[in-house]
């Protein structure tokens, strides 16, 4: 039920963002971040949960992402994601397609999908396991120069039996070669 929901409302964000991107008012802005590689560093708060009954953890989430920007609009990245704590931990690799929307002349809005490796250690069920999941990510970039841009996002990955649920708000910088 929680994947179709996700699923519509990834939908929905992502048709909302293709009718908003053709608006002459918010077309392509002149100070946006660069085309091209970049890469990512990123800090905030982690949630993991396994099992509906068991209980939920909070963590402290750090990671790092390289991606290709290849217009205004569009680009892929890939990325690690650590939530490490005292008893338990959990990190994930992910590969996404990425689009952006230029909301202002600094501003830009983005979501990415695509799949995570989500790995876990000492959770009840899925010690030392690694499976697949669905990753969603959403955020806005404020640019401070063509390369270099301030990022506060949103992801999470889908959870199963094998797979916990993972959620992290986060901020980082971007930084485009």
């Amino acid at each position: 039920m929680k994947i179709k929901q996700l699923s519509f409302i990834t939908a929905i964000s992502l048709i909302s963002a293709t009718a908003l991107a053709g608006s002459p008012d918010i077309a392509a802005a002149p100070e946006s971040l660069s085309n091209g590689f970049y890469v990512e560093g990123y800090f905030g708060y982690g949630h993991v949960s396994t099992v509906s009954d068991s209980p939920r953890r909070n963590f402290v989430a750090g990671g790092a992402a390289i991606g290709y920007k290849a217009n205004d609009h569009w680009g892929i990245d890939g990325g690690y994601t650590q939530m490490p704590h005292s008893n338990a931990s959990t990190n994930y690799v992910y590969l996404t397609a990425k689009y952006m929307i230029p909301i202002h002349r600094k501003w830009s809005i983005f979501a990415k999908v695509g799949p995570a490796y989500v790995h876990g250690s000492r959770f009840p069920g899925i010690e030392g396991s690694g499976r697949l999941a669905f990753f969603f990510g959403n955020g806005v970039i404020y640019n401070i120069s063509p390369q270099v841009g301030f990022v506060v996002q949103t992801a999470l990955t889908t959870r199963n039996d094998n797979v916990p649920f993972t959620f992290n708000l986060t901020g980082g910088v971007d930084y485009f070669f």
